[in-house]
């Protein structure tokens, strides 16, 4: 039947499930930053007492246990990341093929947008570098993807493809240091100081796999709760190309989730997974 092919294993439910939290947090995250903003700030753009300036901190914690929670619970049900590249990287759903696209698609057009709209903005020439940065990371991302679909790719182009992210975010956080030098209220640029900070770890951790350094679980952890940090600065006031570029970066990081989530594997060298069905994660 047609409908045969879009229904989905135990694996695939499961990074159904965990992707659905990474968004529905990054959604509850974008309204608790969005009514910090409204509320707890004055008309000078002053703190001032809130009960959002506690209730939007404790919203990024629960983001980061529920991070915690479902990236530690493959391993309590004796599933393992494959270490090499090509195997945790692997897809065959024309589906992912579809979004690995969008997402680099997505983050070029984001830098179009920003190298259209800076002409007039104070550090104009840095956002241009950051808009070239942003073309080469939307090129390099599908790009680095659809390498892990073949063995034989160039070692040396993954690892390239894997390091623009890293290099964009941190000249994006050099960005954001220079657009705030001379403001003195952190809570108005702290939360985009993070992401960057987010973004820099995370696409590391990703990377680590075209370096063959991997850490799984690490990298399990940020590929979910990256987005959410992304997500929740759509909340701040910035250039249009920037906050589509934030989107991207989140969509990149989803896909990578949901990614990794399918390509678990049974721990065989745990006499647990020896011992129990191989029945994927009906009991979570």
């Amino acid at each position: 039947m047609l409908f045969d092919k879009f229904r989905l294993n135990d694996l695939q439910m499961q990074a159904l499930k965990t992707t659905l939290y990474a968004v529905c947090a990054g959604a509850f995250g974008l309204f608790a930053r969005w009514m910090q903003l409204m509320l707890a700030f004055d008309d000078s753009d002053l703190p001032k007492s809130s009960a959002w300036n506690l209730l939007f901190p404790m919203v990024v914690v629960a983001a980061v246990i529920i991070s915690i929670h479902f990236s530690r619970d493959a391993g309590r049900h004796h599933y393992v990341l494959p270490e090499g590249f090509t195997e945790a990287f692997a897809f065959t759903s024309p589906v992912v093929n579809a979004v690995r696209y969008a997402a680099g698609g997505l983050m070029i057009i984001g830098a179009v947008l920003l190298l259209l709209t800076c002409e007039t903005e104070k550090h104009a020439v840095m956002m241009r570098i950051l808009a070239g940065l942003g073309v080469l990371s939307g090129i390099s991302y599908p790009l680095m993807l659809g390498m892990a679909q073949n063995k034989d790719s160039n070692p040396n182009l993954r690892c390239l493809c894997a390091a623009l992210p890293i290099v964009m975010f941190s000249f994006w956080l050099i960005l954001t240091y220079k657009m705030n030098d001379i403001n003195s209220v952190e809570w108005d640029y702290g939360i985009e100081i993070l992401a960057d900070c987010v973004g820099i770890y995370s696409f590391f951790r990703m990377a680590g796999f075209a370096f063959d350094v991997p850490n799984t679980k690490r990298s399990m952890f940020w590929a979910m709760f990256a987005p959410f940090c992304f997500f929740v600065c759509l909340a701040d006031d910035r250039l249009l190309g920037m906050q589509v570029m934030y989107v991207a970066a989140a969509v990149m990081m989803l896909l990578n989730n949901w990614i990794f989530v399918c390509n678990l594997k049974k721990d065989e060298s745990s006499e647990a997974a020896r011992t129990e069905p191989d029945d994927g994660f009906e009991r979570l």
